[in-house]
């Protein structure tokens, strides 16, 4: 039951090493954008070409399959290598998400024929291709400080899920390998390449969500405008007549401050006119008892 020869054919071997290697592009494709050193890049490469398999393997009880591999690794070095000394440029674009799409789709294939292979229940064995595909990019997204995939609506977790659930399903009906993990690979590469194309993405939760005081405010604000009752957000909070507030929004009794925020809006060279202006009387505050301006 542990005779990992049953998955890992030549075919597969070949098909795996070229899954890594597009999988470590994409990190060192996100490590040359961030304008990171090529230590850096390999590590990214690295980490997201072999991170899903690693977890996979350590989860199952196997060994890890790049530790003894000859050409992982190498691999992950050559696609750091081309990375550093090609443009970004050049890979910009869908192609190199179609081909990320079909290295998740066949990953998660792999992962879940190999969880099968070591005699892991079936449920279970989907997860484990899951993991296999998406755990390097989340990885890869969490070492760089970016939103993770998972936090994403688009169906890309959902697409190897699709693949894994066939292939498992293949081996448990007793069909034969080979053309069920190319029809489980072919469809999980459709629906992610359906999702790229169109922008497929699952729904979103829709609870309802109270509706608070403050958002019935902005509401109405947003439907008939700031209303004269309502303080101006940049208010001080002394006297009333503006003796606390910023110069150019003070109020006073004939006119409020969304007259007079207009009014600079209009002519902001009366903000700062050395003579006196009608700026002035802006801009001076009143008495309080005799409702009259100082030095007038």
């Amino acid at each position: 039951m542990n005779d990992t020869a049953i998955v890992l054919t030549p075919l597969l071997d070949l098909l795996d090493i070229l899954g890594v290697a597009v999988f470590a592009f994409s990190g060192a494709l996100l490590a040359a954008k961030e304008r990171q050193t090529f230590v850096t890049m390999a590590f990214f490469a690295l980490v997201t070409g072999v991170g899903g398999g690693t977890v996979r393997d350590l989860l199952i009880g196997a060994e890890v399959f790049w530790i003894s591999d000859p050409w992982v690794a190498p691999a992950c070095l050559v696609v750091s290598l081309i990375a550093w000394f090609t443009p970004t440029r050049w890979w910009e674009g869908k192609v190199l998400e179609f081909a990320d799409g079909a290295g998740l789709t066949g990953y998660a294939v792999i992962g879940a024929a190999k969880a099968m292979s070591y005699g892991i229940p079936p449920v279970t064995s989907i997860l484990m291709g899951i993991v296999t595909g998406c755990v390097g990019g989340i990885l890869r997204d969490v070492v760089a400080g970016k939103p993770s995939i998972l936090m994403r609506p688009e169906l890309y977790v959902t697409a190897a899920a699709l693949s894994a659930t066939l292939a498992v399903l293949g081996e448990v009906a007793g069909l034969p390998r080979v053309p069920v993990w190319i029809g489980a690979t072919a469809a999980g590469f459709l629906l992610r390449a359906a999702a790229i194309r169109w922008n497929l993405a699952l729904p979103a939760s829709s609870r309802d969500k109270d509706v608070s005081e403050k958002d019935l405010s902005v509401l109405a604000i947003s439907r008939r405008g700031f209303p004269h009752s309502l303080p101006h957000p940049a208010a001080g909070r002394r006297d009333r007549q503006g003796a606390g507030r910023p110069q150019g929004q003070r109020r006073s009794r004939r006119l409020g401050w969304p007259v007079r925020s207009l009014a600079n809006a209009r002519w902001p060279a009366l903000q700062h006119s050395p003579h006196r202006s009608t700026a002035d009387r802006f801009r001076q505050p009143r008495h309080r008892r005799c409702n009259c301006r100082p030095g007038r």
